[in-house]
């Protein structure tokens, strides 16, 4: 019989285990004879979220009702999987001391705060449930030390969040780590004893749970060793429009939202957006098509069907109709071709579409100005106007979009006749180069709920396509924008998009004239060549002002004269400086990569919080004990 050293792994932060737990764990055993060393591990991925400890325990029993049956004696969760990942802040709550009884006496134990003592109820609730007798469920990673302790088998369920091209590197790690050893004969036979005696003597004991149990297969079953399978590798075209699609749908399903709302202008930020939600739509029609009854449910809640309904839509563009929303917000500065290109792409992907024009509300601010000050306001290009009087003017336009957005994401259900009514989810499109450069109106229609592209920066596509500096920039996210509407075009079959990648990027907020056109670039001082070097040199090199001008005058820019590097490199950092406040309140988005100019980058903590029908239980049971000792006393 060979015998094997288990380690029962628990969250790496709580070490401190209540009594009630300490004896439940010390009872737990699994008796079993060995004869082979085969054994049966499960992973699991799990949609866990941060704080909804019951939604968590539930889909982690369901994972090890699915791993017995597969006949598992090892499953391994995510790391987090009790708690969910990002909640950080949660973690930092304030400490309290919980008064626990056992059966010999009353003890006091110290809970870190709320969040450690819900995870240990949670785990003591999954290790005294029927289901997960006979299997060993790893909860979280623990250190590599603990080999010298006697570990023969140490789980990674290490997590982070999602970033585009992050897999690859993931897999490169646990390939690396795989070819050091996995078979435990091997391991045995390769250790030098003397040596390993050495070493584990000065390793701190770590606390354990020495159970009379073997993970390894007993030579009853038939079963084989699973053959390797090669990983698939999404490109980046692909990540986009999956994590965004997903992303997007879990906001809409957790908000208890009837959709999404979108302000649709004719340009490429927008139309990308767009695209990302007909990815919504193509992925629950899949799994709709597939039977998932998880996401039937969400999407005939969401469309507002009657429970009893067996309602499926026939295909995306049907469903991408009953929840996705669209508006070009046309002015007198607004031309053909964007107007067009809005009226087509929403066609194309099915939106319910609106095109009007606001003019009337921006000639009243107008009038209301005047009827003030008995002056009228002038855009710069025409007699008697100046730059001042023109960013007003564009700001009443853009600004009204964004009220105009509101309005229409809170009643658009009820004009439709949704059951029920409900309220729309407003789509942000603001992209990174612009915010880096301030160049956009604070609290115009970029003021969104959530913005799908805040971390994929694009907005220069076509010059850099014609030009062939996109391989040139280092800013790669750039180059994936480009890809997946390059990508979208043929796989969503949406001819249209063509049109939005050659189109010159302009505001349209001033008057079209023969002889003046809005630019984007001419408007901002500098191309976005040169915010996307800017921003991938201040964000992820780390540069300060001097190091990146000698970067510049000595790499990129070794063209230019240094003084020429120097005016640029102060332009760029200037704007960057006084226009932060704009990137103080800039709507929440999917941190897709490390480029972002948000302050909050670090920050990942999830801005929609489940029910917490754990905690509020609990609550609930704490009053009825004292209510109960109220009535007894």
């Amino acid at each position: 019989m060979v015998a094997t050293r288990l380690f029962l792994i628990v969250p790496r932060r709580l070490w401190s285990v209540p009594q009630d737990i300490y004896h439940l764990l010390a009872q737990f055993q699994i008796r079993t004879k060995a004869t082979m060393r085969v054994i049966t591990v499960s992973t699991c991925n799990l949609n866990q979220l941060a704080l909804d400890f019951v939604g968590n325990f539930e889909r982690i029993l369901e994972a090890v009702r699915k791993a017995k049956a597969d006949g598992s004696s090892l499953i391994i969760t995510p790391e987090l999987s009790l708690s969910g990942y990002s909640c950080l802040d949660a973690f930092l709550e304030q400490v309290r001391p919980q008064k626990l009884r056992n059966l010999a006496k009353t003890t006091y134990f110290l809970f870190q705060q709320d969040t450690e003592m819900h995870c240990w109820e949670v785990l003591h609730d999954l290790i005294a449930h029927d289901d997960c007798q006979g299997i060993i469920v790893d909860i979280d990673c623990p250190s590599i030390h603990l080999g010298l302790n006697g570990v023969e088998i140490i789980c990674n369920s290490s997590a982070s969040h999602w970033q585009l091209r992050k897999l690859d590197r993931r897999l490169e790690l646990i390939q690396e780590s795989s070819k050091k050893g996995v078979d435990l004969d091997q391991m045995w036979d390769a250790r030098f004893q003397p040596a390993r005696r050495t070493q584990a003597a000065k390793e701190k004991f770590y606390p354990s749970i020495e159970l009379d149990a073997s993970f390894t297969d007993d030579g009853s079953t038939t079963s084989r060793l699973t053959p390797t399978k090669p990983a698939t590798i999404l490109k980046p075209e692909e990540e986009i429009g999956m994590a965004t699609g997903c992303w997007m749908w879990d906001y809409i399903r957790r908000a208890s939202a009837a959709g999404a709302f979108l302000p649709l202008s004719g340009g490429v930020d927008s139309a990308a957006t767009a695209v990302m939600f007909c990815s919504v739509t193509r992925l629950v029609y899949k799994a709709s098509q597939a039977g998932n009854e998880k996401v039937i449910k969400d999407m005939r809640r969401i469309c507002g069907e009657p429970e009893e309904s067996a309602w499926l839509p026939s295909d995306p563009p049907e469903l991408c109709k009953r929840i996705f929303h669209t508006c070009y917000m046309g002015t007198e500065n607004s031309s053909k071709q964007t107007r067009d290109r809005a009226r087509q792409l929403a066609k194309d992907i099915g939106s319910y579409h609106i095109d009007l024009n606001m003019d009337a509300i921006v000639k009243a601010f107008q009038t209301l100005f005047t009827t003030l000050f008995g002056f009228q306001l002038h855009y710069k290009s025409q007699q008697g106007g100046s730059n001042q009087q023109g960013l007003a003017l564009q700001n009443i336009q853009a600004r009204s979009r964004m009220v105009l957005s509101y309005l229409l994401a809170s009643t658009l259900t009820f004009v439709r006749g949704r059951p029920g009514g409900g309220s729309l989810l407003v789509l942000g499109s603001a992209n990174v180069d612009e915010c880096l450069r301030g160049y956009y109106t604070k609290y115009d229609c970029s003021a969104a709920d959530i913005n799908p592209i805040g971390k994929i920066n694009n907005k220069e596509t076509a010059f850099l396509n014609k030009t062939g500096l996109i391989h040139l920039l280092g800013s790669i996210s750039k180059l994936d924008l480009a890809r997946f509407l390059r990508y979208a075009k043929v796989e969503y079959k949406l001819d249209v998009l063509e049109k939005f990648l050659t189109a010159v990027p302009t505001a349209e907020l001033e008057p079209i004239t023969e002889d003046y056109t809005q630019s984007d670039e001419d408007d901002m001082g500098c191309t976005y060549e040169e915010l996307g070097i800017f921003g991938r040199l201040r964000k992820i090199d780390k540069l300060g002002p001097y190091s990146m001008f000698q970067r510049l005058r000595l790499g990129e820019w070794n063209h230019m004269a240094p003084r020429a590097v120097f005016e640029r490199v102060r332009f760029l950092w200037t704007m960057f400086g006084i226009n932060r406040h704009k990137q103080e309140i800039l709507t929440p988005s999917l941190h897709a990569e490390t480029y972002s100019p948000d302050s909050n980058r670090y920050d990942l903590l999830p801005f929609l919080r489940p029910r917490l029908t754990w905690q509020y239980n609990k609550i609930e049971k704490t009053i009825d004990k004292l209510e109960e000792r109220k009535r007894s006393s």
